[in-house]
């Protein structure tokens, strides 16, 4: 398979402008369905990009089910490449968190499961000012599911990539939900943070991923 370099355009994420590239080549049938990609290795060196943009893209375009991936085999063109049925509330995520909370997460009911899990990279939008816990201007987790209580808890295993000592390690995060007087309360526990996280910033990381719940539960289209 032949995968031509990509002329980025500043202003707009480099993932964004691979998926996009990749995406017309599989639906304009420029790339057949089962013809296996290059190696990770050889598109970071054909597009000029890290491992890190590399393999976020390649996640987005699984969860799009444009590309599956084996383990040890590499990425192929999706054979069926139609959207996959899937259960009412993984319709209403958007794209993006689709491609996090993709098949090892869920059971056939479309529910989290123990034992699932995820591999999650951020991207500063300036990575030389800030180079980010796993370097290149990135910021790389992977979590895995552990116990789990529909409805009431959710226990998570995530560890943390990078080369420093003080921010690399395995967090056991623990979220709680609760009936409130209006609403729903969700209580969030860490424990065994890698010393490198200062309690401040991992505050109001948490007071983040709260926000962005109750954006997403609390719309109404």
């Amino acid at each position: 398979m032949f995968v031509s370099t990509i002329a980025f355009v500043p202003g707009t994420p480099k993932v964004q402008q691979i998926v996009e590239a990749f995406s017309q080549a599989i639906e304009t049938g420029e790339w057949a369905p089962g013809s296996k990609l290059p190696s990770v290795r050889e598109l970071g060196q054909t597009l000029g990009v890290s491992k890190f943009t590399l393999n976020e893209a390649l996640d987005r375009l699984r969860g799009r089910n444009l590309l599956t991936s084996s383990q040890g085999r590499g990425y192929f063109v999706a054979v069926d490449s139609a959207r996959p049925a899937s259960s009412a509330w993984v319709e209403l995520l958007p794209q993006d968190l689709l491609s996090v909370l993709r098949r090892p997460l869920a059971t056939v009911y479309g529910d989290l499961r123990p034992g699932g899990g995820y591999r999650m990279i951020l991207a500063y939008d300036d990575p030389v000012a800030n180079a980010g816990k796993s370097g290149d201007g990135h910021d790389v987790v992977s979590g895995r599911f552990g116990g789990i209580v529909p409805g009431e808890r959710l226990e998570q295993l995530i560890e943390f990539e990078s080369h420093d000592p003080a921010l690399a390690g395995t967090m056991r995060m623990v979220w709680e939900i609760a009936r409130a007087e209006i609403g729903t309360r969700v209580a969030i526990r860490a424990e065994d943070v890698p010393s490198g996280i200062g309690a401040e910033d991992h505050r109001a990381g948490l007071a983040s991923s709260l926000a962005n719940l109750a954006a997403l539960v609390e719309h109404t289209p």
